[in-house]
């Protein structure tokens, strides 16, 4: 398989993941000891901490091994449905995971709740920002047919909402003028 992402533990065993959707568990020697099943879709990303390994693949899914001694139990699997993990990070119970679509979520281990920190548009580009002061709120629209909220002064993402329903228009011209293309008075795609 081709390999995507590499990370050691505290005891020195190495992981390397890839497209099979396999986790390969290698001793201080070199030798692979086993294989992990973690995913049905490509790995992206990997992270060990803790006495843990954590994954993220391109099936959506974040899969939490304890991992100790060479033993390997399959904890639990996260489920997001908007996106695939690219990036991982674990500390103090809390997994800091980066979307492909990029969106940033913390999640409390203990409990499996979801705190988005951060949205972004992700396809095409950002065509339209608009700062409401007595919200403190900067709202921002894009090419990906979404208008997003973000609070300036606590930093922090409030909301998003799609502009159309409609994925693919049969009439390119007459889309520019009801998608997400502009906030302003001046006219669409300029």
């Amino acid at each position: 398989t081709y390999f995507n992402c590499v990370t050691f533990d505290a005891e020195g065993t190495a992981y390397t993941a890839g497209v099979n959707g396999g986790i390969y568990c290698w001793d201080m020697q070199g030798q692979l000891e086993k294989v992990l099943k973690a995913h049905s879709g490509e790995v992206c990303t990997l992270t060990a901490e803790n006495g843990k390994l954590i994954s993220g693949g391109k099936d959506d899914k974040i899969a939490i091994y304890k991992a100790a001694g060479g033993e390997y139990t399959l904890e639990k699997t996260l489920d997001f449905d908007s996106s695939y993990p690219k990036a991982i990070d674990y500390l103090n119970g809390k997994i800091l995971v980066g979307l492909r679509n990029g969106s940033i979520f913390e999640i409390n281990e203990e409990t499996n709740n979801k705190k988005q920190l951060m949205g972004s548009h992700h396809e095409g580009e950002a065509w339209g920002l608009e700062v409401v002061p007595e919200d403190n709120v900067i709202m921002t629209i894009g090419d990906d047919n979404k208008v997003m909220v973000f609070d300036y002064l606590k930093k922090k993402f409030l909301r998003q909402g799609k502009i159309s329903e409609k994925s693919e228009p049969k009439n390119k011209e007459k889309a520019k003028k009801v998608t997400a293309s502009t906030l302003s008075v001046y006219p669409v795609n300029q």
